[in-house]
């Protein structure tokens, strides 16, 4: 059974993290500028398979950090669960918007733990969505 390493457990209650990739591993990192590092990642630069094994080891981690009560953990990988299925992955570039909505919405999430002003992180903002997956065609558009 996979057990955290007790440093990751008190980065992830401190709720300031990103995910590090090391060659083949994958950790998170309590420093939240990607620039200040290399490995490094925004969960919008992993591939959507290593973003997918993350989001696993993400929510395991949470399961050994007291901060995290399982409504919170269950609304979380409510969330993840519900972008793996959505609609929009069959789309060019879905991955990369559901990805960027989980990023951004994630941290908004932990910012609102942090004040105490929690919202349904699992139920999905399908306008926001749709919104982030326009401007990344658009993007991808003006660059061709």
């Amino acid at each position: 059974m996979y057990r955290p390493d007790p440093a990751v457990v008190a980065k992830l209650a401190k709720g300031n993290f990103s995910f590090k990739v090391d060659g083949k591993s994958l950790s998170l990192s309590s420093d939240m500028s990607p620039a200040s590092s290399k490995t490094v990642l925004r969960d919008d630069e992993l591939p959507y398979e290593d973003f997918h094994h993350a989001q696993s080891l993400l929510i395991e981690t949470m399961e050994e950090c007291p901060k995290y009560s399982r409504e919170l953990i269950n609304g979380l990988a409510d969330m993840f669960h519900a972008l793996d299925r959505h609609g929009i992955r069959k789309q060019e570039f879905g991955d990369l918007a559901v990805q960027r909505y989980a990023t951004i919405v994630r941290m908004e999430w932990h910012s609102k733990l942090k004040d105490r002003t929690i919202f349904d992180i699992a139920k999905i903002g399908d306008f926001r969505l749709r919104s982030i997956h326009r401007r990344i065609v658009d993007e991808e558009s003006s660059i061709r």
